[in-house]
């Protein structure tokens, strides 16, 4: 009865919200949301998400012209326009705006529609749109894909995303609902978002065994001033304070490019401890100063604030929470399958 007055609640909520994106167009909220509406819709929110058309052929595996078609066969179905496109690049405009907005409600809850119903039948239908941050498949305390085998440890049909990408672009993708949760290091909190803390990371300063410094044995603060430094795009201003004012030469994005450059003998950089590891037991990498400049991120998990989250979301967030339990406990088999 419970599950029959849920799905009820959430069709209620999908017919209000197909209304409200189509209030204003010109036929479509009475005559209906058609399958070819919702493929226009899905194309036109992939441009957005992608910029514009360009990147967007790659991710929908369509033509420029056949992705025109379809924006320009939405705008005579909505009877407005969504975007413009020009020198200046591709632009939303002011509709445009509210339509992906509202689009992006409506596919969530068709989402959460297709789960619910999916439940009566004892299985899991659905997405699961997961991001996170690179590098960490080193890392002996996540807990990812623990939690990714006991979720398909039940019976589901559910079509998971996993997107990798620099913390501030996941907080922007779980806030506007492109991602469903997402973890990493997220030290700047988001009003609209919720972060459960999982575990701390060390981060150590290192040199590759190419560079002037690595055999040398004691090297001072100030020894570190003549070097060039990389630092990582998004944490710039707070990995060059750690080290004093040295010579910042290079900013990357990921993990990869940072070790590259420091394996290079031409770079110093932080690196995850555990990421490190392999190059340090080789040889290849040497840890500068690391009591001076060794530093804790708290790793955690991001959703969006949500009182009811969907039923694929709230038991994907069950088993990251059994699986962070199991791995707490000495002497379990931490990959054994979700019961």
């Amino acid at each position: 009865m419970r599950l029959l007055l849920l799905i009820n609640s959430k069709w209620q909520k999908l017919s209000s919200e197909i209304v409200e994106v189509m209030e204003g167009a010109n036929g479509m909220s009475s005559q209906g949301l058609a399958d070819v509406d919702l493929k226009m819709l899905r194309v036109f929110a992939t441009v957005v998400d992608c910029g514009g058309y360009a990147a967007a052929q790659i991710r929908l595996n369509l033509s420029a012209p056949s992705i025109s078609g379809y924006m320009s066969a939405l705008e005579r179905r909505l009877g407005m326009r969504l975007c413009r496109r020009g020198r200046g690049g591709f632009e939303l405009t002011e509709k445009g705006a509210e339509v992906y907005r509202e689009s992006q409600r409506l596919f969530a809850a068709i989402d959460d529609f297709t789960a619910v119903t999916g439940a009566l039948r004892g299985r899991l239908l659905g997405n699961l749109k997961v991001g996170m941050i690179d590098c960490v498949i080193s890392d002996p305390a996540t807990v990812i894909h623990h939690a990714i085998r006991r979720f398909h440890g039940r019976r589901n049909e559910v079509h998971l995303e996993l997107v990798v990408d620099r913390p501030q672009e996941l907080q922007r993708a779980v806030l506007d609902g492109r991602l469903d949760l997402a973890f990493g290091f997220f030290p700047d909190p988001v009003d609209g978002l919720e972060s459960r803390p999982l575990h701390d990371e060390t981060l150590e300063f290192y040199c590759g065994h190419l560079h002037p410094l690595f055999p040398q044995e004691k090297v001072s603060p100030d020894d570190l001033q003549a070097h060039r430094v990389v630092a990582r795009g998004y944490w710039r201003r707070e990995d060059i304070a750690r080290v004093g004012a040295v010579r910042h030469a290079a900013t990357v994005y990921h993990m990869e490019a940072q070790a590259l450059l420091i394996l290079s003998g031409r770079y110093l950089g932080y690196l995850p401890c555990h990421y490190a590891a392999a190059w340090v037991d080789a040889g290849e990498m040497r840890s500068l100063l690391p009591e001076q400049l060794r530093y804790h991120s708290t790793f955690a998990l991001i959703t969006r604030r949500n009182p009811r989250p969907s039923l694929v979301l709230s038991t994907f967030l069950t088993d990251v929470e059994a699986a962070m339990n199991e791995l707490a406990q000495p002497g379990k088999d931490r990959m054994r399958a979700a019961e």
